[in-house]
């Protein structure tokens, strides 16, 4: 009976689920509380609407802010959902040469998002020290 956590991350199944099923249990499809990633693009589904908005927006601005309260599924809406449907030329207009960076906003929300931009775009360049200041 599989009584580990999901290859995905996701909490074990229960044990009275093994005698409905049998000893071969599929990995739960969730992750638990963490949010989903890139490589878990095939079990994140039901957000297609969410997808699309984000991505007719990007059309618009080649930036777009995912805003919401805390456990709602921001995270897992842009990692396994925009970010691979960018990547795979959902939003063809674009191509599929972004350049993708991740922030908390924590106490400081507008320097660590400056910071985090900063700190991708020298990722392509020769890193200048002097461009952040802690």
């Amino acid at each position: 009976m599989n009584d580990q956590p999901s290859e995905t991350g996701g909490d074990a199944h229960p044990p009275w689920m093994a005698s409905l099923l049998g000893d071969t249990l599929p990995p739960a499809p969730y992750p638990g509380l963490r949010p989903f990633e890139a490589e878990e693009e095939v079990v994140f589904f039901g957000r297609d609407q969410h997808i699309n908005a984000i991505l007719s927006r990007l059309a618009a601005a080649n930036f777009v802010a995912v805003v919401g309260p805390s456990g709602c599924g921001k995270s897992s809406l842009v990692k396994a959902g925009v970010i691979p449907a960018l990547e795979a030329g959902r939003y063809y207009e674009a191509g599929t040469d972004w350049a993708v960076t991740q922030m908390r906003p924590g106490t400081s929300p507008l320097w660590n998002l400056a910071r985090a931009l900063l700190m991708r775009l020298e990722e392509d360049e020769e890193p200048d020290p002097a461009r952040i200041a802690d």
